[in-house]
This record gives structure tokens, C-alpha cells and sequence, in this order.
């Protein structure tokens, strides 16, 4: 028990020095590049929309608006972040 709170204790007392020197510096993401990639993301995404669409309106049967469907899918998987289905927040 005492070993534990000597840990803490150390780690509160290292703490300070260390965000103090540098050591845990605030990332703060760059509004700027952030918004660039957000924008480019979304533009991604509306081109794969409409390319769908597009697919879909040319579909002549039922089978034509399945590939539709699985060729828009694959494209979004490629937009999505890896390890996940692009929800939540990313950090980079």
C-alpha cells in the first residue's frame, strides 16, 4: 500500500516539471490544416455519392444497382480511416 502511494505521489511531483519543460506539449491540431482536411474528405465522399447515383440511374435491373451498391461501399472503405468505420474522433 505504501509503495502505491509513493507512486502517486512521484508521479504528481513529475508531472509538472515535465509539462513544464516541454515534455507533454499541448498538440493543438492546426485550425487551418484540419479544415483542409475535412473539406477534402467531404469532397471525396460527395464524388463517391454522386458516381452511386449516377451508377444507379443507369441500372437497367435489380442486379446492375447491387454492383452500384458494392462498388460505392468499396469506395467509402477506402476513404475510412484503418482500425475502424471512420466513427468517433481520430487523432493523427
Amino acid at each position: 500500500m505504501k509503495a502505491i502511494i509513493l507512486v502517486v505521489a512521484s508521479i504528481f511531483l513529475i508531472s509538472p516539471n515535465l509539462y513544464a519543460k516541454g515534455g507533454m506539449k499541448d498538440k493543438k491540431p492546426n485550425m487551418e490544416e484540419h479544415k483542409a482536411k475535412v473539406l477534402e474528405n467531404l469532397e471525396k465522399r460527395i464524388s463517391s455519392l454522386n458516381e452511386f447515383k449516377s451508377c444507379v440511374n443507369g441500372a437497367k435491373e435489380q442486379g446492375d444497382i447491387k454492383n452500384c451498391r458494392k462498388a460505392h461501399q468499396d469506395r467509402i472503405k477506402d476513404l475510412r480511416p484503418e482500425g475502424g468505420r471512420g466513427r468517433g474522433r481520430h487523432h493523427d
